[in-house]
């Protein structure tokens, strides 16, 4: 019986997922490069590991050293802060430090390739697990799920790392026959993981016109650090500016109703502003106790209700409302109206 290891499933399953999201032109350029580096490293374990070709075996530590910067750079372009290609030059000390290993100094892959796993999923988890923080680029509709799928993605590097430290420990210990199964755990499950979360069309590429609009260039933005200074929580200062900036956020929502743009973030809304993406979250949080994902998709769910009063289906209100995806449209409304789009509708149509 025709039989193939597990990681050249996986393999094919993810260069197939790759394939498909660049036709589709559904992910971003760096989170596809992920995703195609998982389906290779996987490819490479299967000709390592359980074809036993020497080649593979040397090159396999080199290119997964490559996943966890990678994943770090896709993390802080998708959600954060847009990276421009120097800034990605020294996220390749990792990798080049491991290929030194390989060549120079072999017992030193598995501390490098443990502590660069470690190093980069702290460097995703910290920023999320700041609740305070606001993902600047991650798309309003999408709520909480772009921080919930790069939690994912930390945890999965940081399950890599310990499978890692199984497999140093496993050797160590004599126990050689343990080598290729924990090798083709951590690079099934694990990479899987990575690759499978960083398809979520809550992570989804941006239009053209989108990315056109953030990266416009805006006018009399202070940096973050003044507007820090200027403003002192609860004084007098602060809630007039608030409401001044409150003021002038409602204004563009209604005259221009960018809120029915599935592509708008923090990022753009701060840009079209004129001000510093956090003094925005803050001023928003403060004034309506809610983050800007929430507040924008509170205004989304009351299009939908009119257009739902108005004898729209379910899926036309969701679509024409700034929405992606049904279940962020199913969750945002039964939170602001208490009901789902459904009940909504029969109990205006009763």
């Amino acid at each position: 019986m025709l039989s193939f290891p597990l990681p050249l499933i996986v393999a094919l399953l993810l260069g197939f997922w790759a394939i498909k999201a660049l036709f589709d032109r559904s992910m971003s350029s760096v989170l596809l490069l992920l995703l195609f580096f998982c389906a290779l490293q996987n490819l490479i374990v299967t000709l390592s590991v359980h074809y036993g070709l020497p080649f593979f075996r040397m090159i396999q530590p080199m290119t997964g050293a490559i996943i966890p910067p990678l994943a770090f750079v896709a993390f802080q372009d998708n959600v954060l802060r847009r990276i421009k290609p120097v800034e990605i030059l020294p996220h390749l000390t990792g990798p080049i430090l491991v290929v030194l290993c390989v060549a120079f100094a072999p017992d030193a892959i598995d501390p490098a390739l443990i502590s660069l796993f470690v190093l980069y999923a702290f460097l995703i988890l910290v920023p999320i697990f700041q609740r305070k923080q606001e993902l600047p680029r991650a798309r309003l509709d999408a709520g909480e799920l772009p921080r919930v799928i790069w939690l994912g993605i930390g945890l999965n590097l940081l399950l890599s790392a310990s499978l890692d430290l199984a497999i140093a420990f496993a050797l160590a210990d004599g126990q050689f026959w343990l080598r290729p199964i924990l090798i083709t755990v951590s690079s099934s499950v694990a990479l899987l993981g990575i690759g499978g979360l960083s398809l979520s069309p809550s992570l989804g590429r941006f239009s053209s016109e989108a990315y056109q609009s953030e990266n416009r260039p805006a006018e009399d933005v202070k940096p973050d650090s003044e507007n820090a200074r200027d403003l002192a929580p609860g004084s007098e200062q602060n809630t007039s500016q608030d409401a001044e900036l409150i003021g002038r956020l409602e204004g563009l929502l209604m005259e221009e109703k960018l809120y029915l743009d599935p592509d708008l973030t923090l990022a753009r809304l701060a840009r079209r502003l004129s001000v510093p993406a956090k003094l925005l979250s803050a001023a928003v949080n403060r004034s309506s106790g809610e983050n800007v994902s929430r507040y924008i998709n509170a205004y989304r769910v009351r299009h939908a209700c009119a257009a739902l009063a108005a004898g729209a289906t379910v899926t036309s209100a969701m679509l024409n409302s700034g929405f992606n995806t049904k279940s962020n449209f199913n969750r945002e409304f039964l939170r602001v109206t208490g009901v789902t789009p459904s009940d909504w509708k029969a109990g205006e149509q009763g």
